[in-house]
């Protein structure tokens, strides 16, 4: 089960971790709700809090949170798990790694979206690459799974608490000019109404790799493949990427990976078949495997792809009010 500390809210949220009642009051509230629907645990899902609410204390008390909740976890055989910001940045100034590591079982790193229509540069990223390129600067050459985990490694974060989020979707860019493909290619698509970036699962991208007009570009440096027809050009995951990412979690030794989000995947085996359903790939490498499940404003965190589990209320704090 997955509870969503959102930027926008995170004032609350503030307000709550800075009470000692009233994070009381939080704690027995999941404890409560996740023995009543029997799930295994909760995952908190912790991103932009400091952020949002410059100045406050959030750090040390989301620590006094996950300390809490594993004290009554621990009773209960229950799992704790945080999913975090993948920018080094946001990391610096949201979170104690330390503190976090002694009290989550899992830390979840959210190692997707480091590209996306948004970016103010308006060139061409990868959703998920597994290294920098050498054509990136400074800065970015930061955004890729590499350099998150050794920020996190360099924190003294256990590597077999880490696990690492690879997303089971693609982003899509309208390029300024079809002669100009791949990484680094200019694009001029604008965000989508409600705000939100281009994204597509990989159930959609299936039918684009079996049609002849789209051409796929692998990305040696980066480790990931693009697709591209036309002014149209897709960034994701597909069977080699991962087979790439599943390699470097064995060999950092991290816990596992985190599915984000298994109903994207070719479930149904309309394009894929099952020989190259991205999920079998995960399991090929005898990986720890959780996934989550897309919801409006709720993920699922559980090791089960049954839809029917109840998902949280979005409204689990407000007996705090």
């Amino acid at each position: 089960m997955n509870i969503i500390q959102q930027n926008e809210g995170s004032d609350i949220y503030s307000k709550i971790l800075s009470d000692s009642t009233l994070r009381e009051k939080l704690v027995n509230n999941i404890l409560d709700f996740v023995k009543k629907y029997e799930f295994n645990g909760i995952e908190l899902y912790w991103d932009f809090s400091t952020q949002a609410a410059k100045g406050s204390s959030d750090k040390a008390n989301f620590v006094l949170l996950l300390k809490a909740l594993r004290e009554k976890f621990d009773k209960e055989s229950l799992i704790l798990s945080v999913a975090v910001a993948k920018r080094e940045a946001i990391a610096k100034l949201s979170y104690d790694v330390k503190g976090i590591s002694t009290h989550a079982n899992f830390i979840n790193l959210m190692t997707y979206n480091f590209h996306n229509s948004f970016d103010a540069d308006k060139k061409v990223g990868a959703n998920a690459p597994l290294y920098p390129s050498s054509k990136e600067n400074a800065e970015n050459q930061k955004l890729n799974i590499d350099s998150v985990v050794t920020f996190w490694l360099s924190q003294d974060a256990p590597p077999e608490k880490l696990i690492l989020a690879i997303p089971f979707s693609g982003n899509n860019y309208t390029l300024a000019d079809p002669k100009q493909f791949g990484r680094g290619a200019p694009f001029v698509n604008a965000e989508n109404p409600g705000g939100t970036f281009n994204s597509r699962p990989y159930y959609k991208i299936c039918p684009l790799e079996k049609n002849p007009k789209w051409k796929s570009l692998y990305d040696n440096e980066q480790k990931v493949p693009y697709l591209y027809q036309g002014n149209k050009i897709v960034s994701y995951d597909n069977v080699k990427s991962i087979k790439e990412k599943a390699i470097y979690v064995k060999t950092k030794n991290l816990g596992g990976v985190v599915v984000q989000y298994i109903n994207f995947d070719d479930t149904r085996e309309k394009w894929t078949g099952s020989d190259i359903r991205l999920l079998e790939h995960d399991r090929t490498f005898n990986l720890r495997l959780n996934a989550r499940l897309f919801h409006m404003h709720t993920y699922l965190h559980t090791e089960s792809t049954d839809s029917s589990l109840p998902l949280l209320p979005p409204n689990l704090t407000g007996s705090l009010q």
